[in-house]
């Protein structure tokens, strides 16, 4: 598959922004639905692509890494973008990373928290840290720091890349398209 230009990534990021919201493609109750990460994460959507402990992992760091990340919805989010493959708008896309190549990314990174997760001896309270620095012994797949940088940027961008984040934040919202509705 062509890796996408720049005009069609900038396009889908406008596509996005004018429908007015981070939405999701989530299971509730066995009925697809489509809610903001926020409101996928208050329902109890069901995972499609992460597993129970990549999850947690994942909600985990997403918490240190962004307080808040969680219940903005960073695990509903992540999952419903690796499970829309070419039309993900995950971190890895906009650095040129192909979306048939994210599954095994975000496994491979959260398969590793985890098994970190297990051990008598993790530092929970450290992690984001010991990440950053590539500080976590017997790990396995992309540098640690990496993944770091690609869960904190997904989080941040769920936690306050839009119209209330920007406001609870005290700076003015300047969108280059404004959204038809709030986020």
């Amino acid at each position: 598959m062509a890796k996408m230009s720049d005009s069609s990534v900038h396009s889908s990021r406008r596509t996005l922004l004018k429908q007015g919201a981070a939405v999701c493609a989530v299971l509730v109750s066995g009925s697809l639905s489509y809610m903001t990460p926020r409101a996928a994460h208050a329902a109890g959507a069901s995972l499609q692509v992460l597993s129970d402990a990549q999850a947690n992992a994942l909600g985990l760091i997403g918490e240190q890494l962004v307080p808040g990340a969680r219940a903005a919805g960073l695990v509903e989010y992540v999952d419903s973008q690796l499970a829309a493959n070419d039309q993900s708008l995950l971190m890895l896309k906009y650095l040129g990373v192909d979306w048939r190549q994210h599954r095994g990314f975000y496994g491979a990174i959260l398969d590793s928290l985890a098994q970190y997760l297990t051990r008598p001896d993790a530092k929970v309270d450290q992690l984001a840290s010991l990440m950053a620095t590539d500080a976590i012994e017997d790990w396995a797949g992309p540098p640690a720091s990496f993944g770091y940088f690609v869960l904190r940027s997904d989080a941040i961008d769920v936690r306050w890349g839009n119209e209330a984040g920007f406001a609870e934040l005290d700076i003015p919202y300047s969108a280059h398209i404004v959204p038809a509705g709030r986020w």
